[in-house]
């Protein structure tokens, strides 16, 4: 029993450390596709359309049928570098709706759920619960609770089995 015990409070301790995301790097998600959704508004601009799916990322680095009103490339870099988690960033247009194209990264969790979940975007605002990131302090405070709690019950079992022998 206190083994079954002790092993609980050892699987929520490292589920409870295992499970937090970095902030850092949803603010670099969030600062890189700002720089992305500017490019793509530079890029309507000159073209007077947003780029379509085909033409995602090429358009951000060279002419593809755009012609002479390409007046690119529309960042510095000759090709687009992944997001926080090293994966591309998505692009999709979305006809009949403004901004009329969406960028976003799939997140920490990988998965690409057109926006939703933990993926970042640039039409919806960043939900902070998706990303829980206690401070090293608080970290250190769950963890010393949960050992505390470990040794406190191994401790009332240990006393439980001894009056039973008696």
């Amino acid at each position: 029993m206190k083994q079954s015990l002790g092993i609980a409070c050892l699987m929520l301790t490292c589920q409870a450390l295992a499970t937090t995301y970095d902030d850092s790097r949803v603010q670099k998600a969030q600062q890189d596709l700002g720089h992305l959704s500017q490019a793509v508004q530079r890029i309507a601009q000159d073209l007077g359309r947003v780029p379509n799916n085909e033409e995602w990322p090429a358009i951000l680095f060279e002419s593809t049928d755009a012609g002479a009103r390409w007046q690119g490339p529309y960042l510095p870099m000759t090709h687009p570098k992944p997001d926080p988690w090293n994966r591309r960033y998505l692009y999709l247009t979305r006809a009949q709706q403004v901004p009329a194209f969406g960028i976003y990264s799939s997140g920490a969790n990988g998965i690409d759920e057109r926006g939703a979940g933990d993926d970042i975007t640039t039409w919806q605002g960043y939900d902070r619960f998706r990303y829980w990131n206690p401070k090293p302090t608080v970290r250190l405070v769950v963890l010393a609770t949960v050992l505390a709690a470990m040794f406190a019950a191994i401790r009332y079992f240990r006393r439980a089995r001894r009056a039973a022998r008696r």
